[in-house]
């Protein structure tokens, strides 16, 4: 976006109210302007100067920053200042807020680093193409490791998202929820079916009687050759160490030590001591750890 003389904010529903910290931080607004502010007389909103929508005509020289996540709302407002030449822009495109796949990064991205606004990724050449990114907030990053394979995952990334997934991750299907809080994915790790990664709940939960948020974003860590089973969900908090298997249908936000096997809602250690192969027991039927082909748990045995 060109630098302009003033900037005034338009719209201040929902979405003004859940972005507008992040927008100010990359921009500073002379004005603000919504429909309900036609018929009174305050002068200063959110402690900006109110402009009315028939005085918009006059700012000329000014861009106009619409607060808006409801595509026929937005285009309606767009067509309108595009009718009579003011220019706008959208605020979601000033953070950054796109669902990208890992195609359209290595085509747009430079030297193993792509952003667009106050979102980026830095990859390596191996990226996958049919992993996707939903950049639904502001000022995220991902880092992503060498050698990565999935069928499908996505990252769906709220505001202040930082995600590091290592090398040689295996991963079928997996779905990562990150906002205000990281996710590390170590080296050598593998995903089942249908996993699910949070380290936010999505919504607030408070105390009744204190007022006071309960439910707060935590770091998920998920530590060098750790097997995800299928259908685990790791909540905020989850750390689990390196080596570790997380059994199917598992659910925890809870920290685990190395090389144990945990199982449950909520998850427990039910085995300690143990390490694991990626060799698949359709077609291998090994006795001895001695005898895979696959043992990147040697690594990390201490």
């Amino acid at each position: 976006m060109q630098k302009s003389e003033e900037y005034i904010a338009y719209g201040i529903g929902n979405y003004y109210q859940a972005v507008k910290q992040e927008v100010s931080s990359i921009i500073e607004f002379n004005y603000i302007c919504d429909k309900k502010f036609d018929n009174v007389s305050d002068t200063e909103y959110d402690g900006i100067q109110i402009i009315h929508r028939s005085q918009l005509k006059d700012k000329i020289n000014a861009t106009i920053v619409i607060f808006s996540c409801d595509e026929p709302l937005k285009q309606t407002l767009a067509k309108e200042f595009s009718k009579n030449g003011m220019k706008y822009v959208f605020a979601m495109d000033l953070l950054g807020c796109t669902t990208v796949t890992g195609l359209e990064i290595k085509k747009n991205g430079v030297k193993g680093y792509w952003h667009y606004g106050t979102n980026e990724v830095f990859y390596h050449d191996t990226l996958p193409d049919n992993l996707q990114i939903s950049f639904q907030g502001a000022h995220s990053s991902v880092y992503i490791g060498e050698n990565l394979i999935i069928d499908e995952c996505r990252l769906l990334l709220g505001n202040r998202a930082k995600v590091k997934i290592g090398n040689n991750v295996r991963i079928v299907i997996a779905e990562c929820h990150v906002a205000y809080s990281s996710l590390n994915i170590g080296d050598d790790c593998l995903f089942g079916k249908y996993v699910v990664i949070r380290t936010h709940d999505s919504h607030h939960i408070f105390d009744k009687d204190t007022g006071k948020r309960i439910n707060q974003a935590k770091n998920v860590n998920v530590s060098n050759q750790v097997w995800l089973c299928a259908q685990c969900k790791l909540l905020p908090g989850a750390d689990i160490g390196v080596g570790s298997v997380v059994a199917a249908n598992a659910v925890t936000s809870s920290k685990f030590p190395n090389n144990v096997i945990i199982a449950g809602v909520p998850a427990k250690v039910i085995r300690e001591n143990i390490v694991w192969s990626r060799d698949d027991t359709r077609f291998c039927d090994y006795q001895m750890f001695s005898e895979c082909s696959s043992k990147d748990a040697e690594k990390y045995i201490v």
